[in-house]
């Protein structure tokens, strides 16, 4: 009877030791704890520095440096070095939570008297803990449902996208076929203006010569005639006082005042003929020679002589440049975007618009490729133009180092202390094109958070 009795309390010892040990385990190192509990009842830290007996693992005293005899609880987190085993990410508690979902927490937070497993399995003896696994696993399961919810209509909405991308494609290959045919027709057409221009430039070159000519024999042959003395100028239409003299051979427009001083053969004082405001173009030396008339005497200088059919080919080559420059940047552009085809760039080229938001201090508000603004009350703050992606190898759209998540935005307004300003616009996954929330995280540095249903991942199933 006693060795019954005494078989059976060895059993329940074995069972409270080993319970004890194997607590916290994860279950990819159990067997290392299985092996020396069923064997030799012994234990060998992880980094073979010593053998200890296996009731020592999870005593709440650290024995191993590499804190592997503690699984269970928080007497090794304090160890420094290089072989801490605790301190890396991947060695957790796990806590028991059975029958529900695995959850691991830092073993700095056992038995520190606040319950974080849900069945309260990491507080032995410190604090009472509520069960609170099926509570929370029906809300995990219900946030899991809305989700996929989610997922879901962003994935349908992601293939109308791509069906999208496909018409664009198509749209602009189509485009670049036009470009390449137009710029081909207008550099020949341009060639033939050229040409034609130089002629008409010849010929107009050789009728100003002809007026310059003209009008140089005119000075020459009037110019010593004591006709007209001088021009006054006057500042206003209504002013008397004079501004400035003038030649008398100057021409005078209608909305200059002016009077002529002419020269009287019958006296010896001068004769005026004043000129306000809205009179006919003239000069003086015409005025004083026709008795007062206004009237134009003097020939053109030729300075501003121009020839219709020349000023007609001039405005058709400048207009034909500026459709070449147009065409070659539209063409470049379209090859850009062309050559992008089944990246993510290529379908976030897809999303039209501009997006805002209005948070408590002002008003964001952006567009993909395009200007990032801020705006406070009347003042508009340029954030600045998009530049570029953000720089990863880590994220789930990562491709040649860059994440494609990540919009950088540079060169804004002046923002004081010599700095600019700056943003970054973040993509994530909803059922619709629309920015979530706006922020300043640092000064003069803003930051958006859009969704859209780029950014979900498409699932792949078997035939």
């Amino acid at each position: 009877m006693w060795k019954s009795v005494f078989f059976l309390l060895s059993l329940l010892c074995a069972c409270v030791v080993s319970c004890v040990s194997f607590r916290g385990v994860p279950d990819g190192d159990r067997a290392q704890y299985f092996i020396d509990a069923e064997k030799k009842g012994e234990f060998t830290c992880f980094n073979n520095e010593k053998v200890i007996p296996f009731s020592h693992v999870n005593d709440d005293i650290c024995d191993c440096s590499d804190g592997s005899d503690e699984p269970g609880t928080g007497a090794c987190t304090l160890l420094k070095g290089t072989e801490l085993r605790l301190m890396n990410n991947t060695w957790k508690f796990r806590c028991v939570n059975k029958g529900y979902e695995i959850q691991e927490i830092a073993h700095y937070k056992v038995n520190d008297g606040i319950c974080d497993c849900c069945d309260g399995s990491d507080e032995v003896g410190t604090v009472p803990c509520v069960n609170n696994c099926a509570a929370i696993q029906d809300a995990l399961a219900k946030a899991r449902l809305e989700k996929e919810a989610i997922l879901r209509e962003a994935r349908k909405l992601k293939q109308e996208y791509q069906q999208m991308a496909v018409q664009r494609l198509k749209e602009l290959e189509e485009n670049i076929i036009s470009l390449e045919e137009k710029l081909k027709n207008e550099t020949a057409e341009a060639a033939i203006v050229d040409a034609e221009l130089e002629k008409m430039e010849k010929k107009e070159a050789e009728e100003k010569e002809k007026i310059v000519n003209t009008f140089i024999k005119w000075h020459e042959d009037n110019d010593n005639q004591q006709v007209c003395l001088n021009v006054t100028e006057r500042m206003t239409c209504s002013d008397e006082n004079v501004r400035r003299m003038r030649p008398c051979f100057d021409r005078v427009e209608r909305y200059t005042s002016v009077v002529c001083h002419c020269a009287d053969p019958s006296s010896p004082t001068e004769r005026q003929f004043n000129f306000s405001c809205d009179h006919d173009v003239l000069d003086c030396f015409y005025v004083c020679s026709h008795g007062g008339e206004a009237g134009i005497s003097v020939p053109s200088d030729g300075q501003y002589f121009r020839l219709d059919e020349a000023d007609e080919l001039r405005m058709k080559k400048s207009d034909l440049r500026e459709s070449i420059e147009k065409a070659q940047k539209d063409l470049e552009f379209n090859r850009m975007v062309a050559s992008k085809n089944g990246t993510m760039e290529f379908n976030l080229r897809l999303i039209n618009g501009t997006f805002s938001i209005l948070t408590n201090k002002c008003t964001f508000e952006f567009a993909l490729f395009g200007e990032f603004n801020q705006l406070e009350g009347n003042a508009r703050h340029k954030v600045g133009q998009f530049d570029s992606f953000g720089e990863s190898l880590n994220s789930l759209w990562s491709q040649d180092g860059l994440d494609y998540t990540v919009l950088k935005y540079k060169y804004g307004a002046p923002c004081g202390q010599g700095r600019s300003r700056s943003g970054e616009v973040k993509l994530v996954c909803g059922t619709e094109n629309k920015v979530l929330s706006g922020s300043e995280p640092s000064m003069c540095v803003y930051k958006l958070v859009f969704q859209t249903p780029f950014v979900v991942r498409t699932i792949r199933t078997s035939a």
